[in-house]
């Protein structure tokens, strides 16, 4: 009863962060550099060696967040360093 107790408590306190999604068409402008063709916004990434010429991806991005990333079509993630 008392570990019950304790979980409940724990789960009440602790709540995940959520990351918002973000469907955009992306297309390479530079090496780590992307930019959503819809909006205008650079996407500056790290490590990223995807060819884009205005795929459909995901971001997924939560501010202060070290696990910001964006998915494409394919499957491949890149981590993302800074939004523009």
């Amino acid at each position: 009863m008392k570990k019950f107790l304790l979980t409940a408590v724990f789960m009440v306190f602790v709540t995940p962060a959520n990351a918002e999604l973000y469907k955009l068409y992306v297309k390479r402008l530079d090496t780590n550099i992307y930019k959503d063709t819809n909006t205008g916004m650079i996407i500056e990434t790290q490590f990223c060696f995807k060819w884009a010429t205005g795929e459909e991806a995901v971001l997924k991005y939560e501010k202060y967040s070290y696990d910001n990333k964006i998915i494409f079509d394919d499957g491949t993630t890149c981590a993302v360093k800074n939004l523009r």
